[in-house]
Order: structure tokens, then C-alpha cells, then sequence
């Protein structure tokens, strides 16, 4: 037979497709409950791309697809404009129905359920005077993103968005406080859940930890920001593996703010530190390549400073002497600076310091370098470790301070303190009486939680809270109110007040006048620039 005919071709051609059929009709066979189905239908499942195994198929959705003729983009665009012109007009009847639109077309695109999920929970709710009409938006965006863990089943981004909205904007709004009781009557969103354990934060903390195992054990990848492409960037683990026990830290921190200073709220805060202990004993890849816990800092410490000692004995008096020869390299401008004690340092000392420190800084490796021939090897060995473990603490520390770890490590133990607990109920007790006009009673009280207050801070387990900007931050606030009701009472702040050294390190300083060009002008006063989380 000529090939080169039109009539041949084509046969060549369907006898190719017949041969073809079998192999085909093996590789696609579908999967079924009592079959895995064929090598594309088991690849599929592994990688979790079918709709059986993404969520629910709901053929409303699947309708609404084929009636497009291939043009899906177009119409979202399109429903997408919608949306917007919707939500500028207040008309948001019409932007519902239409956001269950854009869900049908596109039920397994991440970002639409998040977007518009966080849209109608924080911007559409705002549009509303009253707060149970703010709140029935709040949930109503939360409905939304539960609806799309029907369509991508166990997807863990859903889950920790749905975790961030009930945690953080039922439990941080202006109306927190009525949010929060809402929440709780809320029957409708909670069904059989019990009221004791209806409480935002820990419901959000349920969520958070539902999305972890989701990643840890159902092999699905956190998202988190959309990249300059448009795809969805992984979100890092030092992050969303904190949101669980930070909502258990906030849950027995609003136990207090609302007057639980019983043994409940010291079980809270115990459970926090449990917590917050087991998220730092996490193993985490804080840098590309390298995988650690938070909690071995300390052995890190240890390691590092076992290293030096013995580089210190294998080659002594070395690192004295290469610091001296480096000392007397520097500039008299250099000298003069580094010599010049921190607090009367002026101008370009600073700089000039840490200039003249990086230089006459000696690594390990030139100690270890001039140790005697017989013990150089052993000695270049234990720089090298030292060096490692330096990095490894330099790593975790700035992972720590990321998060604040040490800070809440020290606040859950300290608030289940006696003097903490005690502190606490006197300041809510004093700022009640304060606004119940009952002056001298919220005087004593504020003062005597001064008194437990300072017995904390004077125990050296906790001596480092007295630097802490929150810490600082939260005092600074009770003694603004301790103020104010010295004033009412037409007495002046003691001289002598017993929390004197965390006033200096935290409160801002006090508007002062000074002479001006334009008379009856002052200078404007110090803004707080208290850093917050």
C-alpha cells in the first residue's frame, strides 16, 4: 500500500487508533468503590486533583460550567465587577447571590472563598450601625469559607482562614465585647457544641489546629498571600504553627479583662504554657535547609560556650592577645569612642564603636589557628562547632523574637503566679470602682495590685518583664487609669511610687513647654511609639 495516498494515510491512521483504544481505555478506567481504576485515575487520586477527592461535586456547579461553552473566566470577570458595584451601592442582597455565583463557577480557586470571606466578614460588616447586623455579616463570611471546605475537602488554608476570622475579629473588634456574647447564644453556627467551650477563641484554636494536621498528616501544603504570578505562597510553619497556642493565651488573657481571677483562669494559663512549650519543641525548617526546635537555644548556649572553654585550654592567652594586637590597630578617633562609656557617647561615636568592636572581634577560627601544632587539629575542630552552634542560635533567636517566644513563655508563667492573679483582680477591681465613681476604694485597690505587681517583678524568675515593652505597655495603661483617679481626687502622683523603674523604661516622657516665636504656642506633645504585636 502507498502511504503517500490520502486514502492510505487514513488508515494507517485508524488502525493506529484501534491498537490505541485498549491502552487508553486501561489508563483511564474510573475508580470505583471496589477498584483504584486506571494509572490516570490513580495518579489523580494520589495528587488529590479529582473532584471526588478535592470535596463534594454538586452538579449545580457542574451546570453552571458546561453553560458557559468554555468561556469561566469571562463570566467570573464578569461577576467579579458585579460584586464590587454591588458592595459600593449597598446592595448586598444582590452581592450574596452573586458571590454564590463566582463559588459555583470556580468552587475549587482558594482565593475566592478567602477573599470573599475576609470581604464580607470585615469590610460589608463595618457598613452596619448595629452590632447584631455587624455580627450576622461577621458569621456570614465565616459561613462562606466553611462552604468551601465542601468543595476541597481537609484544605487547610480554609481552615485557618475560618480560624483567623472567629479568633481574632469576634475577639479583638471594637465590639468584642457583644461579639463575644453573640457568639456564644449563637446556636445556629455552634449546633450541639456546649456552652462552656463556645468561646471564639477557643473555637478558632480548634480551627487552627484542625488546618496543622491537615498539613502534618493529610500531605496538603499551607498557603498563605498571593505570589506576583498569582500563585498562592506557602505559608511559613514558625507562623501558623504559633495561631493554635496564641489563641490559648488570649482565651485565659480575656478570662481576666471580663473578672475570672479563680483557679480557672490559672488552669488556663497553664494549658498556654503547655502549649506554647510544645509549639517551641516543634521541629521547624526556620531557614532553607535548616530544621530546629525554638526550645534548643539554651542547649545551643551550652554547646557553644563548652566549645570556647576548651579552645581556651588547647591554646591560652591566645584570644587576649590577637584582641590586643587588633586594639592597637584602631584609630585614636575609634579608641576614644569604644573607651567612651554607652550613655555619654555623642554623634558619630556610636557608629565609631561598633566599628572599632567588629575589628577587634576574634573568631574562633584565629584562636584556634595559633594553638600549639599538637592540639591545632583538635582545636580547629571545636572552632568549627562553635562557629555552627552560633549560627544555630543566631537562627532560632531571630525565629524567637519573630514570634515573641520568650515573652509569652514568661507571661503564661507568670500569670499563674499568686501575686499575678492577685494584681489582676485588684487592677479589674479598681478600674470598676473608678467607674462606679467610688474613688478611694479604686485608690487602694490599684495600689495594692501595684504592691503584688511589684512582688512579681522583684522575683528574679520574672526580673526580665521589667524590659518588656508589652508588659510594660499593659502597666503603663493601669497607671494611666491610677492617675487619673489621683487627679479626681486632687492628690498627686507619690514621688516614690513602688513601679518608679518600669515608668522609666516604658512610659513616654511628658509633654514639656519651651519657648516659641508665636506666643501661647507649645510644643506638640511626644507621641507613644510603644511597639505592639
Amino acid at each position: 500500500m502507498n502511504l503517500h495516498t490520502p486514502f492510505a494515510r487514513k488508515m494507517a491512521y485508524l488502525v493506529g487508533i484501534m491498537l490505541l483504544l485498549p491502552v487508553l481505555s486501561w489508563l483511564a478506567q474510573p475508580a470505583s468503590s471496589q477498584r483504584p481504576g486506571g494509572r490516570i485515575a490513580q495518579e489523580r487520586a494520589s495528587a488529590g486533583l479529582s473532584q471526588a477527592s478535592l470535596g463534594e461535586i454538586d452538579p449545580a456547579s457542574e451546570t453552571m460550567k458546561l453553560a458557559t461553552l468554555g468561556m469561566r473566566g469571562v463570566a467570573v470577570n464578569l461577576l467579579w465587577s458585579k460584586v464590587l458595584h454591588y458592595q459600593k451601592v449597598k446592595d448586598f442582597t444582590s452581592l450574596s447571590a452573586t458571590l454564590e455565583q463566582i463559588a459555583k463557577l470556580q468552587p475549587n480557586f482558594i482565593r475566592v472563598w478567602i477573599f470573599q470571606g475576609w470581604n464580607l466578614s470585615y469590610n460589608i460588616s463595618v457598613e452596619f450601625d448595629d452590632y447584631h447586623d455587624r455580627y450576622h455579616w461577621v458569621i456570614r463570611g465565616i459561613d462562606f469559607v466553611q462552604e468551601g471546605l465542601k468543595y476541597n475537602r481537609d484544605e487547610p488554608t480554609l481552615m485557618r482562614e475560618i480560624g483567623r476570622t472567629v479568633s481574632q475579629k469576634i475577639g479583638r473588634a471594637d465590639e468584642r465585647v457583644q461579639f463575644r456574647r453573640l457568639f456564644r447564644q449563637d446556636d445556629d453556627f455552634h449546633g450541639a457544641r456546649p456552652v462552656g467551650e463556645r468561646d471564639n477563641w477557643l473555637v478558632g484554636k480548634e480551627w487552627f489546629e484542625r488546618a496543622v494536621t491537615a498539613v502534618e498528616t493529610g500531605g496538603k501544603r499551607m498557603k498563605s498571600g498571593i505570589g506576583s504570578q498569582g500563585e498562592a505562597e506557602g505559608a511559613s510553619p514558625l507562623i501558623y504553627l504559633s495561631e493554635a497556642p496564641l489563641c490559648q493565651i488570649y482565651y485565659a488573657a480575656t478570662m481576666e479583662e471580663e473578672g475570672a481571677f479563680d483557679q480557672a483562669a490559672r488552669a488556663a494559663w497553664g494549658r498556654a504554657e503547655q502549649d506554647w512549650l510544645s509549639y517551641g519543641d516543634k521541629p521547624i525548617e526556620i531557614v532553607t535547609g535548616v530544621t530546629t526546635r525554638m526550645s534548643m537555644y539554651d542547649d545551643y548556649v551550652r554547646e557553644s560556650d563548652t566549645a570556647k572553654a576548651k579552645i581556651a585550654e588547647l591554646a591560652p592567652g591566645v584570644e587576649k592577645r590577637l584582641e590586643a594586637e587588633k586594639r592597637a590597630g584602631l584609630s585614636e578617633e575609634e579608641r576614644q569612642a569604644l573607651d567612651t562609656p554607652f550613655s555619654d557617647r555623642e554623634g558619630t561615636q556610636y557608629q565609631l564603636a561598633d566599628q572599632a568592636l567588629q575589628k577587634i572581634r576574634v573568631m574562633p577560627l584565629e584562636i584556634a589557628a595559633h594553638a600549639p601544632p599538637e592540639t591545632r587539629a583538635q582545636a580547629l575542630k571545636l572552632a568549627a562547632d562553635q562557629m555552627r552552634y552560633e549560627d544555630l542560635k543566631a537562627t532560632i533567636n531571630t525565629s524567637r523574637d519573630i514570634v515573641n517566644y520568650v515573652y509569652w513563655l514568661n507571661r503564661c508563667r507568670a500569670e499563674q503566679t499568686e501575686e499575678a492573679l492577685a494584681a489582676r483582680r485588684l487592677f479589674f477591681e479598681g478600674q470598676q470602682a473608678q467607674n462606679e465613681v467610688e474613688l478611694e476604694k479604686a485608690r487602694a485597690a490599684y495600689e495594692a495590685g501595684f504592691v503584688q505587681w511589684r512582688k512579681l517583678l522583684d522575683n528574679e524568675r520574672f526580673a526580665l518583664l521589667i524590659k518588656d515593652g508589652m508588659t510594660g505597655a499593659d502597666l503603663v495603661d493601669v497607671v494611666q487609669h491610677y492617675r487619673r483617679c489621683l487627679k479626681e481626687l486632687d492628690e498627686e502622683f507619690p514621688e516614690d511610687f513602688i513601679l518608679a523603674d518600669v515608668l522609666r523604661e516604658h512610659e513616654p516622657p511628658s509633654p514639656t513647654t519651651t519657648p516659641s516665636t508665636d506666643a501661647g504656642q507649645d510644643t506638640p506633645p511626644l507621641e507613644n511609639k510603644q511597639t505592639q504585636e
